[in-house]
This record gives C-alpha cells, sequence and structure tokens, in this order.
C-alpha cells in the first residue's frame, strides 16, 4: 500500500516542482550580464523545484522497486491531468476543445490501463 503513496508523492511533487519552475521563470534575468543571471539562479522557486524533483525521482524509484513498470508509468501518467488544471488555476490559462480532447484521451486511456 504504501507503493502507491509513493506513486502520488512522486506525481504531487512533479507537479508542484513544474509550478515552481514556471513562477522562477519570471524571476530569472538573462539581459544584464552573468553575474546577474547566477544571482537570479539563487531563487526560493527553482531551489524548491530543484528539490522537488529529487523527491519525486526518489519516490518514483521506490515505488518501481515492488510494483509493476506499467502500473508505476500510468499512474504516473496523471501528471499532465494534474499540470493542465494547476496552469489555469494558478496561471489562468486558457483552454481549447484540443486541450479538453487530449486530456480526455489520456483519461480514458488511464481507465482502460488500470481496468485490463
Amino acid at each position: 500500500m504504501i507503493e502507491y503513496f509513493l506513486i502520488l508523492i512522486s506525481v504531487f511533487s512533479t507537479v508542484i516542482s513544474l509550478i515552481l519552475f514556471k513562477k522562477a521563470s519570471g524571476i530569472l534575468k538573462y539581459e544584464n550580464g552573468l553575474l546577474k543571471f547566477i544571482k537570479s539562479l539563487f531563487n526560493y522557486y527553482l531551489i524548491s523545484a530543484i528539490f522537488l524533483v529529487g523527491v519525486s525521482v526518489v519516490s518514483y524509484n521506490l515505488a518501481l522497486s515492488s510494483l509493476d513498470l506499467i502500473i508505476v508509468f500510468s499512474f504516473n501518467s496523471l501528471t499532465p491531468l494534474f499540470v493542465f488544471f494547476s496552469g489555469v488555476i494558478f496561471f489562468g490559462e486558457k483552454i481549447n476543445r484540443y486541450h479538453v480532447i487530449g486530456i480526455s484521451l489520456i483519461t480514458i486511456g488511464l481507465f482502460f490501463i488500470n481496468v485490463a
């Protein structure tokens, strides 16, 4: 049972890290020289995002050690769903019909992978 919790930790830490990377991208400064760019790399969002990527990798590998690859991979496919909704909620990104079709297909695919 802990293995499924590890998968969820992996998924949510990946999603949160992507949100933080997006926030950090607005802080990075490229135009005022190398020193300012290097200083801008040391911001809370970027450091937190990198840490969460590490958490995601470790929890994913721990889950893989005791579950089948297809199960871990299919649960990891929840990441685009949560990223999609996070973009809409946190950044006000627009939804079009292609997004809805794509998310629907991912959801249907996950259903069939886990039912079979």
